[in-house]
C-alpha cells in the first residue's frame, strides 16, 4: 500500500541507532552521529504491488445507511471527503527521477545536485497521497540542512509534519515523525541566537523527538529518557535550546541527563562539556546572593575537565574553551553576590586558562609547519551540535567584554550577560 512505497526508494537513518562521534559535515544532517549505510535500496518492482488502496473502514457508514435522496447526497460527501479517490500511480518517468534524486543525495552524497532533483520530484509527486509527499519533504529538509541553509530545512520539515498531521497522514512510515522533529529542531537552533520564540518551538521539538524515539512500552516521562539515552547529542541541544527560551532550571536538568548519557555511551567529553553546561545553566538561574547549586556544579565540573584525555587536539582544546566559559560564569555569579574575592580568582583563572589554550595552538602550528605538516582545516560549522562549541583562538577573555559575542557565539542569557559586563568593568 501507499504507506510503505517511499521505504523502498531512500534509506531511513533511524534516530535511535547507536550514535559515533565525527567531526565530518554529515550529509543527512538529521544524523550527524548515527553511521550511513552506503547501500542505496531500489526501486525495481516494488511499485508493481504497492499501488492499490485498501477497501476502508468507512464502509460501515453504508452497512447501516438508510436511503434517501438527501441522506444519499450528504453521505456521498462526507465519503467522498473521508475517503478521496487513490491517486494515479507516478509514471516511469517520474519514478526514475525520484530514484535519480536520491542517488545523488544518499549515494553520490551530492546535496548541491540532489536539491534540483529532489525539488522537481517533489513538484512530480504533487498527486500523490500526503504520506509519500511528507517524506520527500524531510528528505529535501535533509539536503538544505547539508547546504546549511536552515530556513528552507525548517519550512520542509514544517509541511512534512503538517501532511503528517492531515488527512492520509496517519499511514507515514512511523519514523517520520521523530526525524522531522529533530530535523526542524535542529534548523531552529542553527543561527537563531537567542530568537526566543523560535528556541521554544525547538525545544518542544527535541522533547518530541526524544520521546518519539523511547521505547514505546514505556510511559511518556520514562519514554523521554529512554530517548534521551539512545541521542545523547539530540539531548544537549535540547538542553541549549532550553537555556536560550529561558527555561535555565530545565536546561540544567536536561544537560545532566545528557551528560550521563553521554557516559554511558563512552563519550566522556561530551558528558564533561555537558557538566559544564549544566552548572552554566545553573548560574543563568541563579539571583542574588543564592548562588549556592550554581557554585557547586561549575567548581565541580571544572574539576572534572583533566580527567578528558585523547589524541583528538581539538576536542581537547574544545573541553577546555568550555571550561574557560564555565570559569567565566562561576566569577560572574560570585562578583554579583559580592564575593569580590572569589570573583576575582575565578575571573584571573578564567583569563589563564584561555591564554593557556591559544598558546598551546600556537606551538603546535610552529611544529607543523617545521615538519610541512599542513594544519587541519576547520570543518563546516552546523550551528546547533555539540561538536560547534569554540575552541582555541575563538574565545578569549577580552571576548567576554562584547555583548555580540556574548550573545551570537554563546548564546548567554542577558541575565549572565549583565553580571559578566559588570565583572569586566570590576563594578
Amino acid at each position: 500500500m501507499s504507506s510503505q512505497r517511499m521505504a523502498f526508494l531512500a534509506p531511513l537513518i533511524s534516530v535511535d541507532q547507536p550514535f559515533l562521534r565525527s567531526s565530518a559535515l554529515p550529509m543527512i544532517s538529521n544524523a550527524i552521529h548515527p553511521p550511513v549505510t552506503e547501500a542505496v535500496p531500489t526501486v525495481g518492482a516494488a511499485f508493481d504491488t504497492l499501488w492499490n488502496i485498501p477497501k476502508g473502514s468507512t464502509d460501515r457508514m453504508t452497512d447501516t445507511h438508510i436511503s434517501s435522496p438527501l441522506s444519499d447526497g450528504i453521505s456521498s460527501w462526507i465519503l467522498a471527503e473521508a475517503d478521496p479517490p487513490p491517486a494515479a500511480p507516478p509514471t516511469e518517468a517520474e519514478i526514475t527521477s525520484l530514484r535519480e534524486a536520491f542517488g545523488a543525495f544518499f549515494g553520490e552524497r551530492n546535496p548541491q545536485k540532489a536539491l534540483p532533483l529532489l525539488t522537481n520530484a517533489l513538484q512530480s509527486f504533487e498527486r500523490q497521497p500526503p504520506d509519500e509527499r511528507a517524506a520527500l519533504y524531510r528528505v529535501r529538509g535533509d539536503c538544505y540542512m547539508a547546504l546549511q541553509l536552515p530556513r528552507e530545512a525548517a519550512d520542509d520539515y514544517g509541511r512534512c509534519l503538517g501532511l503528517m498531521d492531515g488527512i492520509g497522514g496517519e499511514k507515514a512510515d512511523p519514523s517520520e515523525r521523530p526525524l522531522a522533529r529533530l530535523g526542524r529542531a535542529r534548523a531552529l537552533r542553527s543561527g537563531t541566537g537567542l530568537d526566543e520564540k523560535r528556541n521554544t518551538q525547538a525545544a518542544e521539538d527535541y522533547r518530541v523527538a526524544l520521546t518519539l524515539t523511547g521505547n514505546d512500552d514505556l510511559e511518556e516521562e520514562e519514554r523521554l529518557a529512554d530517548g534521551v539515552s539512545k541521542n545523547p547529542y539530540a539531548a544537549w541541544e535540547w538542553g541549549m535550546s532550553l537555556r536560550a527560551s529561558g527555561s535555565y532550571e530545565d536546561a540544567a536538568r536536561t544537560h545532566g541527563r545528557a551528560a550521563r548519557a553521554f557516559e554511558d555511551v563512552g563519550d566522556h567529553a561530551a558528558a564533561v562539556v555537558s557538566a559544564l553546561d549544566r552548572g552554566i545553566d545553573l548560574a543563568a538561574a541563579s539571583s542574588g546572593t543564592d548562588v549556592k547549586d550554581a557554585r557547586d556544579a561549575l567548581k565541580a565540573a571544572i574539576l572534572s575537565t583533566p580527567t578528558v584525555k585523547g589524541d583528538d587536539i581539538a576536542l581537547l582544546q574544545r573541553v577546555v574553551a568550555k571550561e574557560g566559559e564555565a570559569r567565566m560564569a562561576l566569577a560572574s555569579i560570585l562578583w554579583a553576590a559580592n564575593d569580590k574575592s572569589d570573583g576575582e580568582k575565578e575571573f584571573f583563572d578564567a583569563c589563564a586558562t584561555f591564554d593557556q589554550l591559544d598558546a598551546d595552538a600556537d606551538a603546535r602550528d610552529k611544529v607543523a609547519q617545521k615538519t610541512g605538516a599542513m594544519p587541519k582545516p576547520l570543518i563546516s560549522n552546523l550551528g546547533y551540535s555539540i561538536d560547534d562549541i569554540l575552541g582555541a583562538r575563538e574565545v578569549g577573555c577580552s571576548s567576554f567584554k562584547r555583548e555580540s559575542f556574548l550573545t551570537e557565539k554563546l548564546q548567554w542569557p542577558d541575565v549572565l550577560q549583565e553580571k559578566v559586563l559588570k565583572l569586566e568593568k570590576l563594578k
